[in-house]
């Protein structure tokens, strides 16, 4: 069997402009028709979606943070908000998970979990959107309740989630 690859350089002005953000992690955006988005979550908690065929920018940007809470927060302290100081006042994320796609109607941009890990092992949920990501306004939810809910279960550092494609997600 032949397996072939593509590599490539996703926001390379992004990244050589903001040196202290790296990748976090990369997944292949699974409503993506012709395999061509890949979607970055990266150190500032923002997550990415980029087109392989034109990488130098993202597609859409969603931040992994609450960003009405903290600019009014920042705005009492007259305090300018830019992404590092808006992640700084949040926990780290360090992985995230694409769950079933939600049902739509023919015609309409299907809608995609997300379920992002912090590294406390809270669970958070974000729905996005591949191609108008400017039409659906959305906004992390969370932590979500995780069972069973025993303290015991999750005291250590958490590094990566997976969703398994069922139902209900799991």
């Amino acid at each position: 069997a032949v397996v072939s690859t593509q590599s490539g350089h996703y926001g390379r002005g992004f990244f050589l402009g903001h040196p202290t953000v790296s990748a976090v992690d990369v997944k292949w955006h699974p409503g993506s028709h012709d395999d061509t988005h890949i979607v970055v979550m990266t150190s500032d908690n923002i997550l990415r979606i980029y087109c392989t065929e034109e990488p130098a920018c993202a597609l859409a940007s969603y931040p992994l943070f609450n960003t009405d809470n903290m600019i009014h927060q920042l705005m009492c302290l007259n305090v300018s908000a830019g992404p590092a100081l808006l992640s700084a006042q949040t926990g780290t994320m360090v992985s995230f998970s694409f769950g079933q796609v939600l049902e739509y109607d023919e015609g309409e941009e299907p809608i995609f979990p997300v379920f992002v890990l912090e590294e406390n092992s809270d669970i958070y949920l974000l729905h996005i959107s591949l191609y108008n990501s400017q039409k659906r306004e959305s906004k992390l939810r969370g932590p979500l309740k995780v069972f069973p809910p025993d303290n015991d279960n999750y005291e250590l550092d958490a590094c990566s989630i997976l969703c398994l494609q069922s139902n209900p997600a799991v």
